[in-house]
């Protein structure tokens, strides 16, 4: 059986309204609307609560049919470990084009000729 058929099924059964689970979980009712519609799917640590709460364990949930969540959450943890990776590229880009100029400047301050002699926009100054 999928997540979102045990979900509901189990909620049903301890006869609770999709509100009053959200607010046991913290999250919002759309938000249990749409882990119930198979939307999406919550993070781990909320699966976890959302288990104990409904004291179905959490192989029942993560298994179901064809692995789905766990496809889906395996595959969230490595976009996020992509996105990092292209976080810290174009982050150490930045720092790197940060400290050229940061040189630059200082060689056109201090009046330094080696410096100068590779800054490209301290030709149209002389």
């Amino acid at each position: 059986m999928q997540f979102a058929n045990v979900l509901r099924k189990r909620r049903k059964e301890l006869h609770l309204t999709q509100q009053q689970l959200a607010d046991k979980l913290h999250v919002t009712r759309q938000t249990l609307s749409r882990w119930e519609n198979n939307l999406s799917y919550p993070n781990l640590d909320t699966l976890v609560n959302l288990s104990e709460f409904l004291a179905v364990p959490l192989d029942i949930l993560l298994k179901g049919d064809g692995n789905l969540m766990v496809n889906k959450i395996s595959q969230d943890v490595r976009d996020k470990d992509k996105y990092k990776r292209y976080l810290m590229i174009v982050s150490a880009i930045f720092i790197l084009i940060f400290l050229w100029l940061s040189v630059l400047g200082y060689g056109r301050a201090s009046q330094n000729e080696w410096i100068d002699r590779f800054n490209p926009f301290g030709k149209f100054y002389n």
